[in-house]
């Protein structure tokens, strides 16, 4: 057989895919570069056709990589076809000879190929192997900037910015879509796979929660883009049974939009399990009482009706409740079923100065208040005036509170750092002579060195910034 004859077999056995009859060819003396009609090379053919195998067997054969065709295009961009791989673009790559930076006669490189077709799989491949290699020549800078003008016309610039940043940056192109409210981005990003795990799906419920925490930790207010990018991640997060977090509620309630809050509670009640939800709900609580809103308190509720009997298991809510003054929740919890310490709550708002709960409590309790109140041994008033509420005062007072009660040696009047506070003590019968033992001094003097302190500590701050 002539070697004219063995060229043509060659190329229509490339053209075909028959591996075994390329496999034979290659064992004559055959023209490993021969090109067809219009300068096709076999490798070029087998490239374009996608048929990784019969080009690992003419790789064997060392061909010329950079031939070009009649239209300029070398193995290399024709593997870049729907017809192709990342396989194939990834098996050329791999040779040394390879030239990356070829174009046809009309301009198209392997990169401007790879964003026309929205292959970004190919593309992150591409700049990947060719970053490491030629980031300081200016030709790689020249393609992507010729890649980059593609992108423009196809109106996914944005795209292209998130994309080379997350491989020459190692910045999260999601992230950074997220980040700059970019819903469009977002979307396109999922829709074309653009993941970097690749162990998880675009429906994964982790994309959500990343989302959430990029909010949380780096946005003081949502737009309506961030709002849609939430609704997307959720849509796509229903569709996977991968649950990810029982924190997620509290997560929302710490970004603070109402609107995201109610989307998140909705999504959880049609994810988790009733045993879940507990867990969800009430750390979403817990997350209330660091910056409570009462708005956020009805939205919980309207989604998880039971969510009270669900606080029984966290007595530590109460507490945190009445640190912050949130008397709605105060006034959900109290019941007669449920165990409520009179005396540590009444306590707890004393120290926090959250006048509307302890008047709740205390007329919730009356009879139980009057009596720990009114003990000879009571620390309530004393409490109350070291924080310095005169209102809380008044009250006690008016509960029976005795404003000469001793507590560790002092009387109220003793913690006295109020001039108001002071006025109201002693026109209640304060003892100002009082004094409990000689290492301790008297209500008045206590009140005098006091404000002697104060007045030697504004007085020595004034000096120093005159000074300055």
């Amino acid at each position: 057989m002539r070697i004219s004859s063995l060229n043509k077999a060659l190329l229509f056995s490339c053209r075909r895919g028959n591996k075994f009859l390329v496999q034979s060819l290659l064992a004559y003396d055959i023209d490993i570069n021969c090109k067809d009609a219009e300068g096709n090379t076999s490798l070029m053919i087998s490239a374009k056709n996608g048929f990784c195998d019969i080009t690992r067997l003419l790789l064997l054969k060392s061909p010329k990589m950079n031939c070009q065709n009649s239209h300029g295009d070398t193995a290399l961009l024709l593997s870049i076809t729907k017809s192709g791989s990342k396989d194939m673009v990834t098996l050329l790559l791999e040779q040394k000879s390879i030239e990356f930076f070829s174009k046809n006669h009309v301009g198209v490189s392997c990169f401007t190929k790879a964003i026309e077709m929205l292959d970004f799989e190919l593309f992150r491949t591409l700049l990947t192997k060719s970053y490491y290699e030629y980031r300081e020549s200016s030709i790689f800078r020249k393609c992507l900037s010729i890649a980059r003008r593609t992108a423009e016309r196809l109106g996914i610039s944005n795209i292209f910015d998130y994309m080379k940043q997350e491989i020459l940056e190692h910045k999260f192109a999601l992230n950074t879509a997220v980040l700059k409210s970019d819903f469009k981005s977002v979307k396109f990003l999922f829709d074309y796979g653009w993941m970097t795990n690749k162990n998880r799906s675009k429906y994964d419920e982790s994309f959500l929660v990343e989302a959430l925490k990029l909010y949380k930790n780096n946005k003081s207010d949502l737009n309506q883009n961030d709002i849609d990018i939430v609704k997307l991640l959720i849509s796509r997060a229903k569709e996977s049974d991968h649950r990810e977090e029982i924190n997620i509620l509290h997560i929302g309630v710490d970004i603070g939009n109402s609107e995201l809050l109610s989307l998140l509670c909705q999504y959880v009640n049609t994810k988790y399990s009733e045993e879940t939800l507990n867990y969800i709900y009430t750390n979403g609580l817990e997350a209330l009482f660091n910056k409570y809103n009462h708005a956020f308190l009805h939205i919980l509720l309207g989604c998880r009706p039971n969510l009270m009997t669900l606080c029984e298991e966290r007595n530590n809510l109460i507490g945190k409740a009445l640190e912050v003054g949130a008397l709605e929740f105060v006034e959900l919890f109290v019941s007669e079923e449920r165990e409520f310490d009179v005396t540590e709550n009444l306590l707890t708002a004393i120290k926090n100065c959250q006048l509307a709960c302890f008047n709740f409590i205390a007329e919730k309790f009356q009879a139980e208040t009057i009596v720990i109140i009114s003990k000879d041994e009571s620390v309530f008033l004393h409490k109350a005036v070291k924080v310095g509420n005169k209102e809380i005062v008044e009250r006690l007072i008016s509960l029976g509170a005795d404003v000469n009660a001793v507590h560790k040696a002092k009387s109220p009047l003793m913690y006295c750092l109020d001039a108001e506070i002071a006025k109201t003590l002693l026109s209640k019968g304060a003892k100002v002579t009082f004094k409990t033992d000689d290492s301790e001094p008297s209500a008045l003097l206590n009140l005098y060195l006091t404000a002697h302190m104060y007045k030697y500590y504004y007085d020595e701050k004034k000096k120093k910034q005159v000074m300055k």
